[in-house]
């Protein structure tokens, strides 16, 4: 899926991902998780139009366990995605 975003798009998608909760890798959870994919080459006027159009994307896309925004192509990867979508994560940005 990564490779069919472009830099000039912006895009709203809900992946679902497993993974484990333990260090043992026995406990398995899935969390769902709303990203904004904004590429680097959007001009300043469609993310601020696209930030605004968020409400009603999350409203639509429930329910879900986090949303995260992401800015940077190469940065998309599942494990980043996991990391921002823990709710102690502070930041749920990847830049």
């Amino acid at each position: 899926m990564k490779s069919e975003l472009k830099p000039d798009q912006a895009y709203f998608f809900l992946i679902r991902l497993k993974y484990t909760k333990d260090m043992g890798g026995q406990d398995m959870a899935i969390k769902d998780v709303l990203v904004t994919y904004l590429g680097e080459q959007v001009s300043k006027i469609k993310k601020a139009k696209k930030k605004a159009d968020q409400g009603e994307v999350y409203a639509v896309l429930q329910p879900n366990h986090s949303q995260i925004d992401c800015y940077v192509h190469d940065k998309l990867t599942e494990a980043n995605i996991l990391l921002k979508a823990d709710p102690s994560a502070g930041s749920h940005i990847i830049e």
